[in-house]
């Protein structure tokens, strides 16, 4: 029917547009030095992740001392098995989805 909003919303949307919002969703995983994020991101770099090291957003670190490890949804649950497996420690990791701001994520 013409003009009929109705329709529309019974009509299926395509897989990929289900998971655009995990699309610009990011992960970080929030070491206590620069040296354990550089450790990280070579150990997630080795298996194949991308990875980068930043310093923490000050909204998850109030101190400012911190380095993070971006890396893309995608890739949490193979990165946190490699990181289980080196044993690398790690502070927290956060979520960004989409720009609303940085959460802590429960594991």
């Amino acid at each position: 029917m013409v003009g009929d909003s109705t329709a529309l919303d019974t009509v299926p949307l395509p897989a990929h547009t289900l998971v655009r919002e995990e699309l610009f969703m990011v992960y970080l995983i929030m070491c206590r030095s620069l040296t354990y994020a550089q450790r990280v991101s070579n150990a997630l770099e080795r298996a194949g992740i991308p990875a980068r090291v930043l310093r923490s957003p000050g909204e998850i670190s109030p101190t400012g001392c911190s380095y993070s490890v971006k890396i893309a949804a995608r890739n949490l649950a193979r990165a946190l098995t490699i990181l289980n497996g080196t044993r690398l420690p790690y502070l927290g990791i956060y979520v960004n989805a989409a720009g609303y701001g940085y959460r802590e994520v429960e594991l």
